[in-house]
């Protein structure tokens, strides 16, 4: 019969071969004895590939940021106990963000629980509803245990993780001791028979635009936050424009990034002017959002307000958000099919001419836009407003850019123009924590190998300094520019209506040298003031293939008077 350690190690091997079967190329592993029959059958596949990361808080952000550059499952794994707790922040963010993610926390054997064994908790269903499946898995038989049996298990957990709503699963494995066999022998060789679950087609069809795009009626589209691909993009452009619809899209969406949208005559990335309007203006009789809600806390209401138009919102099944709570008729299937499922209802459709209300609605935010960053020019003090002007013009071409929440993604919403110079955009936008940003965005500069940019606050970067090793260890070309506004904590509280007095309560400025921090961890940093002269010393910075903390000092008031 065979012993404990190379049953362990059967398993192991054999979970990580039905992961591969399930699509999954990157495994992240976190140091930890109780794992070790998984770090060790990972050494020896070769279709996978490992990131050791300390930390395994740093670690699932770091997947989450690999799922979201190859939108594909990345799993991690990692030992019993407070370790699998630290997962938590990134299956939240990835539950609400529609990231396929594979949480495995080796565990310990379920009779010791409760009396008081070192590292041992309950670990079953330990991220409780925020996954879309959860399995435990016992090896305490070996003489009887059925590959078959676990390959089903653990192939449908996987599959679970992209369809039908794509987000984090949980696989909690308790090994027993002895973990691993004093002899390998053929203990890493997968066991049983390989389970492939292949989803149906698209749920998206282009036939149901037929009822829903019947007629001549004022349409809109408007862009959720979601992560689009670049081919839902140019599909958003394609059927707008064919259909002269006013398409509604923030700049985080992406759009701005897709060569057609600079010419185009239907989008709109600025919306004060339209939403400015009283209903009774807005001859719009249909609005189709695809994915949830913008990040513009204002644009849902407003269009709540237009009573007289029909709501269709196109989403993941389960995830019919709609915060206004208005009458809507809801699609369900991925944001991105369909895209593309509209391309190709508006492919063989006469194009029709822009109506008077979109080419004035483009007009006056067109108009708009010019004159606010006129004003931005004639400021000579330097403002959050100013340092994102001076990135996105001296960024590499075509490099991604990650954009960090609370007041980063505001504020590029706000300023960002045609003709960029990324290639795409990500975020984690799914509950808009400040926590986990460098090492999501260390995960997406790995997974495209190239160069990324990380906009980011002084808060943001505190909460996750320990990940700035990852940064440190990414190899070229893969490089990630961690570039700091620090205006001195929380700047967005001073914009709200919060009473006089006692800020400090809320913005928690703190006091840190971010140049000691990039020297710990072996990083070049740069401190910038955001005038004229830091594009230049921005371009040189960005010339360099490494990677970098760049911070810009910001006074904490510079941005009220450009509000």
């Amino acid at each position: 019969m065979m012993n404990r350690g190379a049953h362990n190690l059967s398993i192991a091997a054999t979970i990580l071969d039905q992961l591969v079967a399930a699509g999954v190329e990157d495994l992240v592993l976190s140091p930890g004895f109780r794992n070790s029959p998984l770090i060790l059958a990972s050494q020896s596949d070769s279709r996978l590939r490992t990131h050791t990361v300390l930390d395994e808080r740093s670690a699932a952000f770091f997947a989450l940021g690999l799922a979201k550059a190859k939108q594909k499952p990345a799993a991690f794994a990692c030992t019993s106990g407070t370790a699998a707790g630290n997962y938590f922040p990134a299956i939240l963010e990835a539950s609400y963000s529609q990231v396929p993610l594979i949480a495995i926390t080796a565990d310990r054997p379920a009779e010791i629980l409760g009396l008081g064994e070192n590292q041992t908790m309950n670990q079953v269903e330990l991220f409780g509803p925020q996954v879309r499946q959860s399995v435990t898995i016992s090896t305490r038989s070996i003489s009887h245990f059925d590959f078959d049996w676990l390959r089903h298990v653990v192939g449908k957990t996987a599959f679970s993780a992209s369809f039908p709503n794509p987000g984090p699963v949980h696989i909690n494995i308790s090994f027993e001791e002895p973990l691993l066999p004093k002899v390998l022998d053929d203990a890493l060789k997968p066991k049983g028979r390989a389970k492939n679950f292949i989803p149906p087609r698209a749920i998206a069809a282009p036939d149901a635009f037929t009822k829903i795009l019947a007629g001549d009626l004022e349409t809109i589209f408007v862009l959720g936050n979601a992560d689009f691909s670049a081919e839902a993009l140019d599909s958003f452009l394609y059927a707008s424009e064919k259909l002269g619809a006013l398409l509604l899209a923030e700049p985080s969406s992406g759009i701005l990034g897709r060569e057609s949208s600079v010419n185009s005559s239907v989008l709109l990335s600025r919306f004060d002017e339209l939403i400015a309007l009283p209903p009774e203006r807005v001859p719009v009789r249909r609005i189709l959002r695809f994915g949830p809600p913008p990040v513009h806390k204002r644009l849902p209401i407003f269009l709540g307000s237009l009573e007289s138009a029909q709501h269709f919102v196109f989403d993941f099944p389960t995830e019919a958000r709609d915060p206004i709570l208005g009458e809507s008729t809801y699609y369900t299937g991925s944001p991105n099919d369909w895209a593309l499922a509209l391309r190709e209802y508006c492919a063989e459709k006469p194009a029709r001419k822009i109506s008077k209300f979109v080419a004035e609605a483009q007009a006056q935010a067109s108009a708009a836009q010019k004159k606010w960053l006129g004003a931005l020019a004639e400021k000579s003090s330097g403002s959050e407003f100013h340092a994102i002007k001076f990135i996105l013009d001296s960024m590499p071409k075509q490099s991604s850019l990650f954009l960090g929440n609370s007041l980063p993604i505001r504020d590029f919403n706000t300023l960002a123009r045609g003709a960029p110079r990324y290639s795409k955009i990500f975020h984690n936008r799914g509950l808009s924590g400040i926590d986990g940003l460098i090492a999501t965005a260390s995960g997406v500069a790995c997974a495209e190998n190239k160069m990324a940019v990380l906009i980011l606050g002084d808060l943001s970067a505190q909460h996750d300094i320990g990940s700035l090793t990852l940064a440190a260890r990414l190899i070229q070309p893969a490089a990630l520019k961690i570039i700091v506004l620090n205006n001195g904590g929380g700047s967005i509280f001073r914009g709200l209506p919060l009473p006089e007095g006692n800020m400090e309560w809320f913005t928690t400025p703190q006091k840190i040298d971010f140049s000691h921090a990039a020297a710990a961890f072996s990083l070049a940093f740069t401190r910038l003031e955001p005038v004229s002269a830091a594009e230049k010393i921005l371009a040189q910075s960005f010339a360099s293939p490494d990677s970098e903390m760049i911070e810009f000092m910001i006074p904490p008031d510079a941005r009220l008077s450009l509000r």
